[in-house]
């Protein structure tokens, strides 16, 4: 193998999160389990959360837990795609996130802005001022083909009361699997 490939593969490695690597392997049964946590849209897009255990049939008792973010865009060409957040990443996001919703158009002396938090699987969140002296929000996920929806201000604070659900879910489900 040439050290090219050899190259690519540790980055594609590096890259992936816990819950991908867990099932990533050919020729093993995985085991994915999931529960939807909620979703919203505003007609120009919609954001579902579901709360995840993958591991394989070989090691049950390796479990890891996280979440999945699907991104849908409405339009003329319905996109979609799916970011999975391991549950170590969930408390630094909702920080972030909770940091977004204070965000106000005195962030700089500049006439615009963009503020964003992304996760290692490509899933992100940016505020922009919109031009209009308002803010939007723009929720993406994926790198190439990449899914974007763009939001009110407001719905920040639909992405964070789904992930303290989701989190609760893996906290329960963590218990049960003790």
């Amino acid at each position: 193998m040439n050290s090219e490939a050899t190259s690519t593969t540790n980055i594609a490695t590096l890259s992936a999160t816990k819950l991908e690597n867990t099932t990533s392997r050919a020729g093993i049964v995985k085991v994915r389990g999931y529960t939807t946590v909620g979703a919203f849209s505003d007609g120009r897009g919609q954001v579902s959360i579901d709360a995840r255990e993958f591991h394989s049939a070989s090691y049950p008792d390796q479990v890891e837990y996280g979440i999945s973010i699907t991104v849908q865009a409405y339009g003329t060409l319905q996109q979609q795609n799916i970011s999975f957040v391991d549950e170590n990443e969930l408390e630094s996001l909702m920080e972030g996130i909770e940091y977004l919703a204070t965000v106000d158009n005195k962030i700089t002396t500049m006439a615009n802005f963009e503020v964003d938090c992304q996760t290692k699987n490509n899933f992100s969140i940016c505020l922009f001022s919109n031009g209009e002296g308002g803010i939007g929000v723009c929720v993406s996920s994926g790198t190439v083909g990449k899914t974007s929806a763009f939001f009110n201000h407001h719905h920040l604070d639909d992405i964070k009361k789904l992930l303290v659900k989701a989190r609760a879910i893996i906290d329960a489900a963590k218990i049960k699997n003790q």
